[in-house]
């Protein structure tokens, strides 16, 4: 099982065996542990390729070591150069895509869209379905092109398809349909999250979910009849905890 593999995985690693140190880095970087730093410090200093774009996410995070986007981009560019004259795609997929985000974003580099593209581009290239979403929001926030949401909903229905209904693709979609300000699709994407993932009601703080949750709570249900009993009568619909009581 999972934790009798990661204990495996340390066990070999703490014990000499230096190949270990990248999968039991990799497994505590998804967990944001700060010893991901320094397991994956010791198989980049046999200059292991496989590592460095995980060594550089340690630096682009600020995981067990200072946040140093110069030091995240050298590893990202090394794990890039590597996977192109050795024709390897898993050196080129996280690579790409980080590189897309320090020039969307502008992390250690000035803000360039353009680049920006051209990384996720190289990243779908590669089939990775984050290529995919961040291509997305390029197109749906119109950063560096013209607004295009049609292409953005293409875009992320091809990750979502790929990846079985990722809920972080559905989040996307979502968000999409906010921009366009598509309030009853967004609803629909919303439920079939929920159904995926019920953690989004409550614990799952994202542009979109922050938004769902305002929005369900302050709805008001136009379809609950109202019938005062005369002139007189005052109706009021009340949403508590998104159940509705007339």
């Amino acid at each position: 099982d999972t934790i009798a593999g990661k204990e495996w995985l340390k066990q070999s690693a703490d014990n000499g065996y230096i190949l270990a140190c990248h999968p039991y880095g990799w497994l505590l970087l998804q967990e944001s542990n700060p010893l991901a730093y320094i397991y994956l410090k010791r198989i980049v200093e046999i200059d292991f390729p496989l590592a460095y774009t995980d060594y550089g996410k340690c630096y682009y995070y600020g995981i067990g070591t200072a946040c140093d986007y110069d030091e995240a981009i050298k590893y990202f560019k090394k794990s890039i150069e590597i996977g192109v004259i050795e024709n390897y795609p898993s050196l080129l997929k996280d690579a790409y895509l980080f590189m897309g985000y320090c020039y969307d974003f502008g992390k250690g580099v000035s803000a360039d869209y353009n680049t920006a593209m051209k990384f996720y581009q190289k990243a779908i290239d590669v089939n990775n379905l984050d290529g995919y979403n961040q291509m997305a929001y390029l197109y749906a926030k119109g950063r560096g092109l013209k607004t295009d949401f049609k292409e953005a909903h293409r875009l992320i229905d091809i990750a979502i398809s790929e990846s079985s209904g990722n809920p972080k693709y559905l989040d996307s979609k979502g968000e999409f349909y906010l921009l366009e300000n598509k309030t009853n699709e967004a609803i629909e994407v919303w439920n079939k999250l929920k159904q995926i993932a019920p953690e989004v009601e409550t614990t799952i703080d994202t542009e979109f979910t922050k938004k769902m949750r305002s929005l369900i709570l302050g709805r008001i249900d136009t379809d609950i009849p109202i019938n005062p009993t005369n002139n007189n009568s005052k109706a009021y619909v009340v949403i508590i905890a998104n159940e509705t009581y007339q």
